[in-house]
Parts: C-alpha cells; sequence; structure tokens
C-alpha cells in the first residue's frame, strides 16, 4: 500500500512542482504516457542517478526511500522513548 501512495505522491509531486511541472497536460493535451516514460527515464539516464539534484524527478529513490520507511524497525525506538 506504501508504494501506492509513493507513486500518487511522486505523480502529483511532478506535476505540480514550480520546477518541473505539467507533465500530463502538454499544449492543451493529456498525455499521461509522459509521466510513465519520467518514471522509466533513470533506467537509461546515467545522470538521473549521478547528479542529487535530480533525485526528486527520479521514481527508484522515490521507492527505495519508501522501502527504507516501510522496513524500518520503530519499535526499538518506541520502546526507549519509554513506550510499552
Amino acid at each position: 500500500m506504501i508504494y501506492i501512495y509513493t507513486t500518487i505522491g511522486y505523480i502529483l509531486y511532478i506535476e505540480f512542482s514550480p520546477t518541473m511541472g505539467n507533465i500530463w497536460l502538454r499544449s492543451g493535451y493529456f498525455v499521461p504516457s509522459n509521466i510513465i516514460r519520467l518514471m522509466l527515464q533513470p533506467l537509461y539516464d546515467i545522470k538521473m542517478w549521478i547528479y542529487t539534484s535530480m533525485w526528486p524527478i527520479n521514481y527508484f529513490i522515490w521507492l527505495g526511500l519508501a522501502s527504507a520507511v516501510k522496513y524500518l524497525d520503530l519499535s526499538y525506538f518506541y520502546q526507549i522513548s519509554g513506550g510499552v
């Protein structure tokens, strides 16, 4: 479920980002294939991995962070903070 939320968050970020924006709506046309091409771009372009300034639009970075949050064991932190 977290990956669905991550994908929705990524799409909304890309669509409404002041630096990127309007991926789906180009020249008055609705083109959802643009977002899919952008999601797959890191598989073909090494610059998406090398330059940290491009990480916010790298879909696989988003998935990696979502996986880290999902598998992070927060029970340890809950126990040391005084929780039961």
